[in-house]
């Protein structure tokens, strides 16, 4: 799933604000991965890939209806994934994260959405597109927090210009 990863991540890092029921996908892809490792019934029952697409495209349809809503649990998701991979993916170790710290991170993640959707969109779906691709790479761990902070603020960078210059989004 690594090259799948790094493309979901990819896509999300750059256009995630432009393509936000891409970002719910995403996230929905994210979700039905975590779920297809955890759950014993969801592992017997599907495919290792198959049900992380069905729950993505679930998602990225859910978004199209109802497009605010979807985008907040997303940014919940997204605020949790953060949270709860950093440590892993930087240091190698399971995360120490309580759950209360990671409930918390998503309703700040979804709060900040509602504040003000356009910036916290981008820069949730830059930290998980950056998080997704960096998890991809085979680097040391002093390297992988750097390309996160590199990549995190070449999406950002990229989505403002695409905002800038491309055509607005009817929201």
């Amino acid at each position: 799933m690594g090259v799948i990863d790094f493309v979901v991540g990819f896509i999300m890092l750059v256009v995630g604000r432009q393509a936000y029921p891409f970002f719910v996908g995403g996230m929905g892809y994210i979700l039905g991965g975590f779920l297809m490792e955890r759950v014993p019934i969801i592992r017997a029952e599907f495919n290792e890939i198959l049900f992380p697409l069905v729950v993505a495209l679930l998602a990225g349809l859910l978004s199209l209806a109802v497009q605010r809503v979807a985008a907040w649990i997303a940014g919940f998701l997204s605020g949790v994934y953060l949270v709860y991979m950093f440590p892993i993916i930087v240091r190698g170790v399971e995360s120490q994260s309580p759950v209360w710290v990671l409930i918390l991170s998503g309703i700040v993640a979804a709060a900040l959405l509602v504040a003000s959707f356009d910036f916290f969109m981008v820069a949730l779906s830059s930290g998980t597109g950056a998080l997704m691709v960096v998890e991809t790479l085979p680097t040391e761990a002093f390297s992988v927090a750097v390309l996160f902070i590199v990549f995190v603020f070449f999406g950002m960078i990229a989505q403002y210009i695409i905002m800038q210059y491309g055509e607005p989004y009817p929201d």
